[in-house]
């Protein structure tokens, strides 16, 4: 951490320099090699970055103190051999201390029964005294050995008071603090008494009223405390065992004293002790209901209400006790103390008692809410509210949130008085604390009167709802993290209660419809999440929501500037939404929409929990209204426009996840909304819609999940996707019988019912179904089928009791997730979930969170627990009949035809595949793909050819085959590409593009035909849950036939971490086979020189599984999870893995050391194809499954390569992301464990790295840091994932963070003025090191990121420095540094040339340089060539044709000067000037060293050699001059980790990631993602002038800015988002007489923080911040 600036030059002082003139060198400051202090390293000692630490008890700790080794450590071997010795001597001096205290004991033991008791003298007053006085001798010998045996210098002090100060801290004797309040001297009685009283009771450790004196036992009591104390210390033991406790006696003294001031300095002295109380002592010694009740007592005597200082050290002591022991809470309550603390807040006479009083209550609320609630009123504590401090407020209001977990109906009247106050903080105030707890007070409200619609309607006025509704347009969104006036899981809580309010309420959810809104503040909502820097409502924190709710208002739609019509929430929006917000939106919808209720109510199964049958009965009345409101003329409109708005979205959200009870819900919903329009709005907002091919790419999927799972599946991964099935039938059913005219034709052409066909083909004969179809009547369920046209689904019912829905979740939560291509998550998240996550109010117990949200989580039930998987067999069997039926009978009686499209894509077929016997001509080529792009892209989408006609057609294989077997110049592709590709394209632009349309047809095709599952370890939903999980444990058994070994040995069980390797199971075996020899030679100190000279046969320990080896890098999961599998691609169920039985592990002793294996669990395939690494052609690509996947995905590589290769083209590279394939690759990565143990599905692999353009960039970055970059690292990147989502989400709670370890961590000093050659042997020696790199400067005190990340910003500075003559240039340029507008590309070099293999170094040091970058998740700032990485992913040296065109983008007037040259090879055309007159050598243009020849610069270019030269010409410049250095940075790059990895990205991403990237400084940007902190807010007129003067740098003012608030001058992929911690702007304030305009702003580089002053003006602001970008560069100094 550094923080640069400060003061100005004219008030600065040369402190700063006196400062690091004497900063010394440490220790720690190493000397690498031959005395240099360029490169001299700091080393720490954590040692917990790999897996092998998991055997923590089985194993010695780690003996590696320093993770970097140097020359300087020569006896660092002989140490760490001597620390196992140490640690077993440890052990054993354990041992024996612990036998010592044991004896010690026992002796104190028979000596107390020995004792006899003393007679007890009746003066109470003199035996004090006598007792006090005589206990004292004693009592310093044993305080001076106690003081001896801790270094204590005090132990010949003999004085009583030195005593007391020595053993009882800072205290006082009585005397001396009651004359510092100045007592009279009558009063000196009293204070001897008190002070004496206080000794006696010290040293006597009985009560006030006890005469025992001391006897020899209490000293031989002390002398097993201390011996104890000895050692147990800091453990409080000393304490806990004490013969009497003070506070007894300053109770008693409470209860006696009459002296006002006697008390309140006695109240003082309690106050102190329980501050200083060690909270176990606290819990095993202190009196908490004596103390409490003399306490209050004070607070409600009449004699102490004037004394106000007395009661505020009263309910300081409150405070105090509940803060060393809170679980005294609830018997404080007892002693009426929150009646007398409540007393306290009726005035405010004086304010600091009665902010006291509320701080004290609201530590109580927060494990007894209820008797707050019951026991006082809460006008009390929100009166003065607006006197009370923001710090006090906050209390008062979380107080309120507190005790609304349980409301009576008594008081209700009480929540109608103060529900106005609630309102006026949660719209007006702008305190984000302040405002969050008001919104969660109206929240806990809504929940406990939820049954009770009519209360609801008195509670929660249309103006309470309107602001409400309006807070989530404002703080919802990836733009939102830093400025959100409510938190995320505030938010979540909120919808949660507009839920339970729609539900229960229909008038309330039409209001909502109607005068809210919802329909367009959910979408608003949702398009925050677009990938899009632009904050659409510009809101923030400090605007309240009373103007948020004015600007909504304004214009009838407020904030919500949307047009409606043509603005839609992208998939790629729904795919960086969170799950929970996605599963409260879809509650919320599921809420507001009715089911058409039917006379007829069936006990029949209801599959899926879709109809909701079982609540039908108890909902009807209050469904039938709903269904009455919507109905109404007045209603229809505003219903209409509602699913206008949620249908698309409810589409999309489907697409968007494979979480199962999110797509489940979204089909309940879409559901809900066909049935309960009427058919004209049918066709204007469903029709319009896709679902008709999402309800294709649904149904196809039947066939594959019958045959997906065997018998060790279980059956709630074999029914969920029979639900969802299940469900798109439902749909479709009710769209075809309602609208048959509109769907018929649509339901044909996506091959519905070829596909129902299909299904029933196998349903037919599948057992379960023909066996459940024997005992069903199955006429009666024919006729309850026929009615489904007529109803739609109710509310899902309350299936469980509370019993029942516990042994459910129990049930799912260790059932097993399976690789169920629907299954996300088989537990659901309940609301207590997100309470814990959002950390939002913490006294909500299970109990009331369930009770209260029952109807939240039944939305969520789907009865798959309770339904037979043949039931659901059964059931669907008959669904699938019945719409089958129905659609014969109509399409009998309204007819179809056959597109007329498809007659011609069979003639377009047949021309292709013809064209290898007949040779077409441009213009034939031109025509043919005129003819096809007018098939698929029709301006009517019902003409249109739909992807079920494309891939049946069979032309998917014939384009394949066509457009991979010409050239890239040949007519057939220039023409295609001129009709499908180019923006100027005749047949079409932009959306109507026809690369556009076939791309968007194939990609409905690859999501209808893809099957591909996740695999699950079995975690749940939340992040930190996936973390933990690879602190998981299995249990596997050791056996071994091994006859050398002894009989004990050749059985081992253990308990290890599944993430831990073989490797550390090899270390623990071998540990354990020499474990006698290395105890005997610590208790033999004769035997152990030659025991150590004793030199063991080199072995290993080999295990295997079933015969098959286990590589001991492989993860003890991974291995099982292989043993397990009967196919090479077969999903492993995790319940086969987490089983009570111990897996059985084979091992024996192998004789010399363990064979060396690669550690990548990925490795990549390269094939000799071609070769380049992108060519998959030759793969075995069988892990996809369906051919038809694989010629689509090889179809759309195609596609993605030719328009990458035209001359502006129309479409970018986004039109290629598959959302769908992301969101569940997305979701595989989830899987931690599954990462690390190296069981990725195939599909998983194969298609990122040989189809990346399907994912966007950030996904195949996290695919990145998975798979390549080792365990630690992931184990790294999910914990920081989790604090991420922590801090989004503003929680803090410390519990929920998974602590897996922190990783190792190197840091290096390096002098800056020899910075790169310190850089290059830091490289050489530790760019392969596990841990992170961290540096320092000499004479800087700056540590941590800031001067890190400078650091690798300067370095790639250096390596861009002319003077290192490794780039190419532009001739004549001046300047430092490489001055190229094409960018960095390798300077040809001969091989004969001095400085060959210094170049080589240099690029394998570079190599090294970004690769590290790359690990540490560091900024570097380089500007590369595109061409460079392209020409990296050869494995080979391209052809001449290829090279010359690499040519191009390298040197552009080169190119053109060869092409002027190649004229010359046709001899026809003649030219005004002679080749001899061109007077060219055998040098390569530009560059003289480099001779293309030997002897070059002598040898004339000739017509004769003129082909020779070209050819040499294009070689030297990217072909063989530039090999070797490509070559040497791909090596130098593979020793950090695998350059083959990076094939997943393009040239063009690898330069973005690289330095290159674009990034966004509007105002607008700024304003959503800087964060105004203490002492500013977004209102502030310094804060809006910083933002302002921000947007109007330009790029090297940006540069320099960065430079000076992060120590790197670019921002990372993501921009300021993507800044983490985030960039925060506080204030720096003057002192003395100084003023803010005179300093200058500083910064703290590892926070991203800006100290700004606040200054007068924007024009100063923008001086004093430049002057301090440029001075403040380069140093990490203190300020």
């Amino acid at each position: 951490m550094r923080e640069k600036g400060g003061l100005s030059k004219d008030h600065l002082s040369s402190d700063n320099g006196s400062l690091n003139s004497t900063r010394k060198r440490t220790p720690r400051d190493i000397t690498l090699s031959n005395g240099s202090s360029d490169a001299d390293m700091l080393s720490e000692g954590e040692n917990d970055s790999g897996t092998e630490h998991h055997l923590s008890r089985s194993r010695n700790r780690s003996t590696n103190k320093s993770s970097i080794t140097s020359v300087g450590l020569a006896n660092g071997t002989e140490k760490g051999e001597n620390e196992e010795d140490a640690a077993l001597r440890w052990l054993t001096g354990s041992y024996r201390r612990s036998s010592q205290a044991r004896k010690d004991y026992e002796r104190y033991c028979e000596k107390q029964r020995d004792n006899t008791e003393r007679t007890q003298n009746q003066d109470s007053n003199g035996a004090l005294f006598q007792e006090g006085d005589s206990a004292n001798t004693m009592d310093e010998d044993y305080f001076s050995d106690n003081s001896n045996d801790s270094n204590n210098c005090n132990d010949d002090d003999n004085n009583d008071d030195n005593v007391i100060s020595r053993n009882e801290g800072s205290s006082q004797d009585g005397a001396n603090h009651f004359s510092s309040r100045g007592l009279p001297a009558g009063n000196t009685g009293n204070v001897g008494y008190s002070r004496n009283f206080w000794r006696a009771q010290r040293d006597s450790g009985t009560s006030s009223d006890s005469t025992d004196t001391r006897s020899d036992s209490d000293a031989n009591a002390r002398s097993f405390r201390n011996a104890l104390g000895r050692f147990l210390s800091g453990t409080g033991f000393e304490e806990i065992l004490a013969d009497g406790s003070e506070i007894k006696g300053m109770i008693e003294q409470l209860r006696v004293e009459t002296d006002p001031y006697i008390v309140q300095e006695t109240l003082n002295e309690i106050s102190g002790k329980l501050l200083m109380m060690n909270g176990l002592v606290a819990e095993r010694g202190l009196p908490v209901m004596s103390l409490t009740t003399e306490l209050v007592s004070i607070l409600n005597d009449p004699k102490y209400q004037q004394l106000l200082e007395t009661q505020l050290i009263a309910c300081r002591c409150l405070y105090n006790i509940l803060e060393v022991s809170p679980e005294a809470v609830h018997t404080m309550v007892e002693c009426d103390v929150i009646e007398a603390l409540s007393s306290r807040l009726t005035v405010i006479d004086y304010i600091d008692l009665a902010e006291q009083a509320l701080q004290t209550l609201e530590v109580i609320s927060r494990d007894a809410g209820d008797e707050i609630m019951e026991r006082s009123n809460a006008s009390m504590y929100l009166t003065y509210l607006d006197f009370f401090t923001i710090h006090s407020q906050r209390k008062a209001l979380s107080l309120l949130v507190n005790s609304c977990d349980h409301i009576p109906k008594s008081k209700l009247a009480e929540k109608k008085d103060i529900l106005p106050t609630v309102e006026r903080v949660a719209t007006e105030y702008t305190d984000s604390s302040c405002v969050e707890s008001a919104w969660l007070a109206i929240s806990k409200i809504i929940r406990n009167f939820e049954k009770d619609p009519k209360i609801l309607s008195e509670l929660i006025k249309l103006s309470l709802l309107k602001g409400m509704v309006s807070i989530f347009p404002s703080c919802l969104g990836n733009h939102h993290s830093s400025n959100r006036i409510v938190s995320f899981g505030a938010c979540i809580k909120l919808l949660g209660s507009l839920t339970l309010l729609c539900h229960s309420s229909p008038d309330l959810s039409i209001t909502l419809m109607k005068s809210c809104h919802l329909g367009s503040i959910i979408k608003q909502s949702l398009l925050n999440f677009e990938k899009s820097d632009l904050d659409r409502s510009n809101s923030s924190s400090m605007i309240n929501v009373k103007a948020l709710s004015a600007r909504f208002e304004k214009g009838g739609r407020g904030s919500i500037n949307i047009n409606e019509k043509d603005t839609t929430v992208s998939i790629e929006a729904l795919v960086s939404t969170p799950k929970e917000l996605l599963l409260s939106i879809l509650k919320l919808i599921a809420s507001t929409i009715p089911f058409i209720q039917h006379e007829k109510l069936y006990e029949d199964t209801d599959v899926g929990n879709y109809l909701g049958i079982l609540k039908a009965k108890d909902e009807g009345a209050s469904n039938k209204k709903r269904g009455n409101l919507l109905t109404d003329s007045e209603n229809v409109e505003d219903y209409s426009k509602y699913i206008s708005n949620v249908l698309p979205i409810l589409i999309n959200i489907y697409s968007a996840t494979v979480d199962y009870r999110i797509r489940r819900l979204a089909l309940v919903c879409i559901l809900r909304s066909c049935a309960s329009l009427d058919q004209r709005s049918i066709g204007t907002i469903v029709y319009d819609s896709n679902i008709t091919t999402i309800l294709a790419s649904i149904i196809s999927q039947g066939r594959n999940a019958l045959f997906r799972y065997d018998s060790s599946v279980s059956s709630l991964d074999k029914v969920r996707p029979f639900i969802i099935i299940y469900g798109a039938f439902l749909i479709a059913h009710v769209l075809v019988t309602r609208s048959p005219e509109l769907f018929l034709r649509d339901f044909d052409r996506e091959g519905i019912l070829s596909h129902t066909q299909r299904l029933l083909a196998v349903l037919d004969q599948n057992e379960s179904v023909i066996n459940q179809s024997s005992k069903a009547d199955v006429t009666e369920n024919s006729n309850e089928i026929n009615t489904l046209s007529q109803m739609s689904v109710d509310e899902e019912g309350e299936v469980f009791s509370a019993n029942e829905y516990e042994a459910n979740v129990n049930e799912q939560t260790n059932g097993d997730h399976g690789g169920d291509n629907y299954d996300e998550e088989d537990m659901p998240e309940t609301d207590s979930d997100v309470s814990d996550s959002s950390n939002a109010f913490g006294s909500e117990t299970t109990k009331s969170i369930f009770s209260s949200y029952r109807h939240l989580n039944d939305y969520e039930d789907d009865g798959a627990t309770l339904i037979p998987v043949s039931k659901v067999l059964y059931n669907l069997d008959q669904l699938c009949h019945k719409v089958s039926a129905d659609y014969q009978t109509l399409l009998a009686s309204h007819g179809t035809s056959r597109s007329k499209h498809m007659k011609e894509l069979e003639e377009i077929s047949v021309l292709l595949s013809n064209k290898g016997q007949v040779n077409y001509t441009g213009d034939q080529w031109t025509n043919l793909w005129i003819r096809f792009a007018n098939c698929i892209n029709v301006g009517n989408d019902a003409e249109a050819i739909s992807s079920f006609e494309l891939t049946s057609s069979g032309i998917i294989d014939i384009l394949l085959q066509t457009l991979s077997s010409e050239e890239l110049k040949s007519s057939c592709i220039l023409s295609f590409q001129q009709i499908f590709c180019s923006r100027s394209s005749t047949v079409g632009s932009e959306e109507n593009l026809p690369l556009t349309i076939l791309v968007q047809k194939l990609e409905e095709a690859l999501e209808r035909t893809e099957s591909f599952c996740i695999v699950t370890s079995g975690s749940s939903l939340k992040s930190d849950s996936r973390a933990s999980s690879m602190a998981k444990q299995l249990r596997i058994k050791l056996v071994s036939s091994d006859e050398s070994l002894a009989e004990s040995e050749r059985k081992v069980l253990l308990m290890i971490h599944a993430i831990a390797t073989f490797k550390s199971i090899d270390l623990f075996m071998q540990s354990r086979l020499n474990r006698i020899k290395n105890i005997l030679r610590v208790f033999s100190p004769a035997n152990q020189r030659a025991a150590r000279n004793i030199l063991d046969d080199e072995y290993h320990i080999e295990f295997s599984i079933d015969g098959e080896v286990i590589p001991h890098g492989t993860t003890v999961y991974g291995a099982i999870y292989r043993s397990l599998q009967k196919t090479p691609h077969e999903i492993v169920s995790p319940r086969l893995i987490w089983t009570a039985q111990p897996h059985v592990v084979n091992f024996r002793k192998i004789s010399g050391p363990i064979d060396e294996t690669s550690d990548e669990l990925y490795p990549v395939e390269i094939n000799s194809g071609d070769g380049t690494l992108e060519d998959a052609s030759n793969l075995d690509l069988s892990s996809l499954g369906d051919p038809v996947t694989i010629e689509v995905l090889h179809l759309l590589k195609v596609l993605h390569h030719i328009n990458g290769r035209t001359i502006d083209p129309g479409a970018s590279d986004a039109l290629f992301l598959n959302y769908k394939l992301t969101a569940k690759l997305n979701r595989q990565l989830e899987e931690p464990l599954i990462v690390a143990s190296g069981t990725l599905p195939d599909w998983s692999i194969d298609i990122t790295r040989n189809f990346p353009f399907v994912f966007p960039l950030e996904t195949r970055v996290f695919f990145l840091q998975s798979t390549s970059f080792g365990y630690s690292r992931l184990i790294d990147l999910w914990q920081n994932r989790s604090k991420q989502q922590q801090e989004s989400d503003n929680t803090s709670n410390s519990r929920n963070v998974v602590q897996l370890g922190r990783p190792v961590r190197h840091k290096f000093r390096l002098s800056r003025k020899k910075l790169f050659q310190g850089a290059i042997k830091v490289l050489d020696g530790y760019a392969s090191a596990p841990g992170l790199l961290e540096i320092e400067y000499f004479d800087e005190a700056g540590t941590g990121m800031g001067p890190t990340l400078e650091f690798y910003a300067n370095v790639s500075k250096e390596f861009c420095k002319k003077e290192l003559h490794i780039w190419r240039d532009l001739e004549g340029s001046d300047g430092l540094y490489v001055n190229n507008l094409t960018g960095l590309f390798p300077r040809p070099i001969d091989s004969s040339n001095p400085m060959y293999q210094k170049c080589l170094h240099y690029f394998s040091a570079l190599g090294k340089f970004i690769a590290r970058a790359l690990l540490d998740n560091r900024i570097v700032d380089f500007a590369f060539n595109p061409l460079f990485f392209e020409l990296s992913k050869f494995l080979n040296l391209p052809n001449e044709a290829r090279l010359l065109d690499i040519l191009k983008g390298v040197d552009p007037e080169l190119f053109n000067s060869l092409t002027f040259l190649i004229s010359y090879l046709n001899k026809k055309d003649k030219k005004e000037t002679s080749l001899p007159d061109l007077s060219l050598s055998y040098v390569l243009p530009g560059y003289n060293d480099v001779k293309l020849i030997r002897d070059g610069e002598k040898i004339q270019v000739t017509e004769d050699n003129l082909e020779n030269y070209i050819r040499a010409v294009v070689q030297a410049t990217v072909g063989n001059g530039v090999w070797k250095q490509i070559q040497a940075f791909k090596e130098g790059f593979s020793t950090v980790f695998p350059y083959s990895s990076m094939s997943i990205f393009s040239s063009n991403e690898l330069t973005k990631l690289l330095g290159s990237a674009d990034e966004d400084w509007s105002i607008e940007t700024l304003l959503g993602v800087v964060k105004a902190d203490h002492g500013y807010t977004v209102e502030s007129a310094s804060f809006q002038n910083l933002l302002e003067v921000l947007s109007s740098f330009d790029k090297s003012d940006r540069r320099k800015f960065l430079q000076f608030l992060t120590g790197s001058p670019k921002l990372p992929i993501g921009g300021f988002k993507a800044l983490h911690p985030e960039f925060t702007v506080v204030r720096k304030p003057a002192e003395g007489n100084l003023k803010p305009d005179n300093y200058l702003p500083s910064v703290m580089t590892c926070a991203n923080y800006l100290k700004l002053p606040d200054y007068s003006s924007k024009n100063i602001l923008r001086q004093r911040l430049t002057k301090a970008m440029n001075e403040g560069a380069n140093s990490f100094l203190l300020s």
